[in-house]
């Protein structure tokens, strides 16, 4: 079953995450065919279409497509259309994403992101002083993914549900946030001191084509 889009923004969002980041999805990318087709049906006027029109042929191209041959080679054509989107958008980044572990949703709930919540491998590369300065997010939450204590040894294991990969979603003009100069990647970013949940969603689990957005509930 198609997962539902609710707006207009969060396809469009969904849609450029998922152009960027193909090798993500499998074999789902039709789930991204269906959603653009479904939501032109409705709003066929909408002044992205034509572009989403795009997208839509590029997802469908994708499919049957081994994802290791995007991991290996960057999608250009893919990339455009993804630029193309975000002038259609009010600004961007419109979400960040911050990667964890279920098991600590709710603390998060309750507490808010904090930084360094406990020691970290991460100090080896980038030092604790970095990583005391704040919470780190990216700006796709594919990539957030690969953020999670779930990936790391010494992570929640031993324990399906405690180590299962989540991902924190937050309205990224509501953030006073500066681009991560000791990631290479480009789209990580961070934010100083705690960071208020009070209007955040989360999804549970490693995720292949349209993610499935659950309001945080409020534990505080």
């Amino acid at each position: 079953m198609t997962a539902i889009v609710t707006s207009n923004v969060d396809l469009v969002v969904e849609v450029i995450d998922a152009l960027l980041h193909p090798s993500f999805d499998g074999d789902h990318h039709l789930q991204h065919v269906e959603a653009i087709s479904e939501f032109l049906g409705r709003q066929p006027e909408d002044g992205a279409g034509s572009v989403l029109l795009e997208a839509r042929e590029r997802f469908a191209a994708r499919h049957g497509v081994d994802p290791m041959c995007f991991a290996l080679e960057p999608d250009i054509e893919a990339s455009a259309i993804a630029g193309r989107l975000k002038s259609y958008l009010p600004h961007w980044p419109i979400y960040l994403y911050h990667g964890t572990v279920v098991s600590r949703l709710p603390s998060i709930s309750k507490l808010g992101l904090q930084p360094r919540f406990r020691k970290s491998g991460w100090e080896k590369l980038v030092g604790a002083e970095h990583l005391n300065q704040g919470v780190f997010f990216t700006t796709s939450w594919r990539t957030a993914t690969n953020w999670s204590p779930a990936l790391r040894s010494g992570s929640d294991a031993g324990n399906s549900r405690r180590g299962t990969v989540a991902v924190i979603r937050l309205e990224a003009q509501h953030l006073k946030y500066e681009p991560d100069n000791c990631a290479q990647a480009c789209d990580c970013v961070f934010v100083g001191g705690t960071v208020a949940v009070d209007k955040a969603f989360y999804l549970e689990g490693r995720t292949t084509g349209i993610a499935n957005w659950k309001p945080l509930p409020r534990l505080g």
